[in-house]
């Protein structure tokens, strides 16, 4: 690479817009730049105009960008390169109301080159994720980057998207079996571009962000190796110490107060939870760490797990007799002996991993939860795992949370145990109820399940 790095600005943008290409509609001009517009993703990174020639006309792009970004509700941000022959572009973006926010740094590194990998501790598997995979990758990107569980529908939209074209490969790292950090890869028009490098707040520090970088050098197709790390995040210099070197920077103008936010480094924390209330008392003589409060009888559910991989009998004891799993299971107690639950220390609830059908539940949920929460939270994920055996994609985005067919038949089971544990509607409802979804979708939910809620 040339030290100007003037090589490296076309092949770079071009590969960039086209990743953020499946997250945002872009467009490109001959005059020499491009827009980024999302009406899901509001943040300067998808909303932009991408100046990648000196010789744009300011007056020309900005009143174009501006109308065409004021009709969805958004003011733009313009990405310039940080170099000499710009200066004057940056210089009228200024005068015209916007500031400098922050800059990306864009590093490069020819595979001839080679990395320095450091040693890590502990385990780490990394692993090509495929569309059924896609869920967990989401997750682990919105707990790395701080983003509101509302967004994981949006992105998985944006991955299913990247996925179905040509040169996009999904990395996931997994600490000891669980979900630490992911990556993406993007081959495209000469150069391989690396976004989303997120390690999960509890997994930092351990090598993870380096093995997940060296494994997509290793996969790349072309010599030249791109990512951009927002100057904020104090991010790059982790890459260089790697290998890469900076070819240029872009400065990043923003009007309105608006801030940049970073991708790389993943420095948010970690899901927003509410309260589920305090546990119900334990009743009768349990084993240690177990709670049967207001359960079924014989249902025993071990609340203090470590984090990890276990036997589904290990947590969730006594269900195989439930007559709810014998219309789930032809063998019920064959299905859930080859079931693993993975106790993950991320802040969250349950879900079923969609690229193998294990059961995630994470332990702070499991130890604080309602009893009774957690038990038709595990009836709910249960029906979950039998739709997966079945081949149905348990997360199709093109339906709200409430109206997923996948959905509605676990949520029906779910609230016909509810019945029978003697819970009252207003609980049922409270149950229900998610700060994923929003109220007009939770109103029409609980519209649509009528009287099997149970009366007033």
């Amino acid at each position: 690479m040339s030290d100007s790095g003037n090589d490296v600005i076309p092949i770079n943008e071009r590969n960039e817009a086209g990743w953020w290409g499946n997250w945002a509609e872009v467009r490109w001009f001959r005059s020499g730049y491009f827009t980024s517009a999302s009406r899901e993703f509001e943040e300067p990174l998808f909303n932009r105009c991408g100046i990648v020639s000196p010789t744009v006309r300011i007056s020309s792009v900005m009143g174009s960008s501006e109308r065409s970004f004021g009709q969805a509700g958004h003011v733009p941000s313009f990405f310039v390169p940080d170099r000499k022959e710009y200066y004057h572009l940056s210089d009228e973006i200024i005068k015209r109301g916007y500031r400098l926010a922050d800059r990306m740094d864009v590093l490069a590194l020819r595979r001839a080159q080679g990395l320095t990998v450091p040693d890590s501790d502990g385990e780490i598997e990394i692993s090509s994720i495929t569309g059924r995979g896609i869920h967990e990758w989401a997750s682990v990107y919105i707990a790395s980057f701080g983003e509101d569980l509302r967004r994981r529908p949006a992105v998985n939209r944006s991955l299913a998207r990247a996925l179905r074209r040509r040169g996009v490969t999904l990395l996931m790292a997994r600490w000891n079996g669980l979900p630490a950090g992911i990556t993406a890869l993007y081959e495209h028009d000469g150069a391989s571009g690396l976004y989303c490098v997120g390690v999960l707040p509890e997994y930092r520090k351990r090598g993870i962000g380096t093995a997940l970088v060296s494994r997509a050098v290793g996969l790349a197709a072309d010599n030249l190796v791109v990512l951009q790390a927002f100057r904020s995040d104090s991010a790059a210099g982790f890459y260089e110490r790697m290998g890469f070197r900076r070819a240029y920077s872009k400065a990043i103008f923003v009007r309105g107060g608006a801030a940049a936010e970073g991708e790389a480094g993943g420095q948010g924390g970690g899901w927003q939870v509410p309260g589920q209330g305090t546990p119900a008392s334990i009743m009768g003589d349990t084993p240690a760490g177990a709670d049967v409060g207001r359960l079924p009888a014989g249902i025993t559910i071990v609340r203090n797990v470590k984090a990890g991989r276990h036997p589904f009998f290990d947590i969730f004891q006594g269900f195989e007799r439930l007559p709810v799993l014998k219309g789930l299971f032809r063998d019920p107690r064959r299905a859930l002996e080859r079931l693993q639950v993975i106790v993950d220390p991320r802040p969250g609830y349950m879900h079923v991993d969609d690229e193998n059908g294990s059961v995630y539940v994470s332990a702070r949920y499991l130890k604080d939860g309602d009893p009774r929460y957690l038990f038709l939270d595990i009836v709910h994920e249960l029906v979950h795992v039998r739709q997966f055996q079945e081949g149905r994609e348990l997360f199709d985005d093109r339906f709200s949370y409430y109206k997923r067919p996948t959905e509605v038949e676990a949520y029906e089971t779910a609230v016909s145990e509810a019945r029978s544990l003697g819970m009252t509607r207003g609980e049922i409802i409270e149950y229900l109820k998610v700060e994923w979804a929003t109220d007009e979708e939770f109103a029409d939910f609980i519209a649509a399940l009528g009287d099997r809620l149970g009366p007033d």
